[in-house]
């Protein structure tokens, strides 16, 4: 049962180190595949790093040119304003015309007159051109402005403000410049002219810088977005790399527990071994040793048992003697008890008889006294008994023939329990116990004492 055991064992144990040296097997595999998932993260987290790195450096630069942006809307807000308000005052003024003294002595000077209609007129146009393209519409506004500002200057200084009116009936302001004056006017519209050009400029610049705005405040938006994700997906790839260090570690942890398991465990199967071999030796040796004894105690068993047997082989045919002889003289102590019980039998009879004799005479005498006495009650019944030495003879007999029968149906007792252990073997018994306690109990029948007292005869006597 134990070397099964420990075969089971066995059996065991190899399973466990064939699936560890699968398992070795295939850590190379296992190192290599987190190896390379390693460098695919570092790369990752490398671009990703520089991604985050580039895209904050554009941060600030985006900040600044947003600030900058917000800066000139706010003063394109101002001067669209201030503009507003000048083209207001512009259009409610009506700008003269500046000519010089030789033109207004032509023969035309009837039609290069300034009337009211044409000032309406020209204040009309203005109007519209305003509504149609107010940029250009307050450069000229501007422009008469500062004109009409020169001619009051002139004016100041000694020149001539005329209105005419022509046939008509349109009248417009007029004002006759000298020639110095005249020039200083047109190289002032001329400068007139490029502010005019450059506001222009400008409002174009404003519209598309507006339009930049907008575009680069969208990209700005989509650029934070995209900021936000690469962040998110660095923490994840962050995360995912400190997990993998973590269980990188766990898995050399792992490999280097599993060594000095492996150390331990070749260490105790070596022992298991050993002592499994020191075990096996110790029960071999065991074994034989209990074998010679068992055979030792074998040969002395059946020495002992033959002895017995021989032995017990005497005292069996003792006992049948003995049976024997107790059998032949309880047939003739049952010939003895017939011959007594025959006589008994006699002597009850005689017994009988003589009390019917004596009942007799004693009714005869009881009729003899009644008849004397006339009265049956008033004398004695005399009872006459048996003759004494009848009687002797009667309790002598009768006392050895009780005794002698009470001694025969003990003895017959006992033969029948003798005869019944001897019927419980049978004539090839080898049973040595068996024999031994038959052996034993006849011998306690055979050796009780025989006692005979009341008890017993009045047993036998009721049996």
């Amino acid at each position: 049962m134990a070397f099964n055991v420990s075969q089971e064992r066995l059996e065991d144990e190899a399973r466990l180190l064939f699936s560890v040296e699968v398992l070795l097997a295939n850590i190379p595999s296992l190192i290599t595949d987190l190896s390379s998932a390693k460098y695919a993260l570092l790369s990752l987290t490398d671009k990703y790093r520089n991604e985050v790195k580039q895209k904050s450096m554009l941060i600030p630069s985006v900040s600044e040119r947003f600030r900058e942006l917000l800066d000139l809307r706010s003063q394109l807000q101002s001067d669209q304003e201030k503009l507003s308000e000048l083209e207001t005052k512009i259009v409610s003024s009506a700008p003269p015309k500046f000519i010089s003294k030789e033109e207004a002595y032509t023969g035309s000077t009837t039609s290069a007159g300034y009337t009211s209609n044409d000032y309406h007129n020209d204040n009309e146009k203005m109007s519209i051109r305003c509504e149609e393209d107010p940029r250009n519409a307050s450069s000229e506004l501007l422009s008469e402005t500062r004109r009409s500002d020169i001619l009051l200057d002139n004016n100041e200084e000694g020149t001539k403000y005329i209105p005419q009116f022509g046939n008509n009936s349109n009248n417009r302001a007029v004002v006759f410049l000298e020639d110095e004056d005249l020039q200083k006017v047109q190289e002032a519209e001329l400068k007139l002219e490029e502010e005019r050009n450059e506001l222009a400029n400008l409002a174009k610049e404003t519209n598309s810088m507006e339009d930049r705005f907008e575009i680069d405040r969208s990209r700005c938006e989509a650029m934070t977005k995209h900021v936000q994700g690469l962040k998110w997906d660095y923490e994840k790839t962050h995360t995912a790399l400190i997990e993998a260090r973590n269980e990188r570690q766990q898995y050399e942890l792992f490999q280097h527990e599993w060594k000095e398991r492996k150390i331990i465990s070749d260490e105790a199967d070596k022992g298991l071994r050993e002592i499994f071999g020191l075990c096996c030796r110790d029960e071999l040796s065991i074994i034989a040793q209990a074998l010679e004894d068992t055979r030792g105690s074998i040969t002395n068993c059946s020495k002992a048992l033959a002895d017995k047997i021989s032995k017990n082989e005497v005292e069996l045919a003792v006992y049948q003697i003995a049976y024997k002889e107790q059998q032949a003289a309880a047939e003739e102590l049952k010939e003895a008890i017939i011959h007594l019980q025959h006589h008994q039998r006699e002597l009850e009879l005689l017994a009988k008889r003589q009390e019917i004799e004596e009942t007799k005479r004693n009714s005869i005498r009881q009729l003899l006294m009644s008849s004397l006495y006339l009265s049956p009650g008033s004398s004695e019944v005399i009872s006459e008994e048996l003759q004494p030495e009848h009687k002797k003879e009667i309790e002598d007999e009768h006392q050895m023939v009780s005794l002698l029968a009470t001694r025969v149906g003990v003895m017959e007792e006992r033969r029948r329990e003798i005869a019944a252990i001897l019927m419980r073997l049978s004539p090839t018994e080898e049973d040595i116990v068996r024999l031994k306690t038959a052996v034993e109990q006849v011998r306690s029948i055979l050796m009780e004492e025989l006692i005979i007292n009341e008890e017993t005869i009045r047993d036998v006597d009721s049996s």
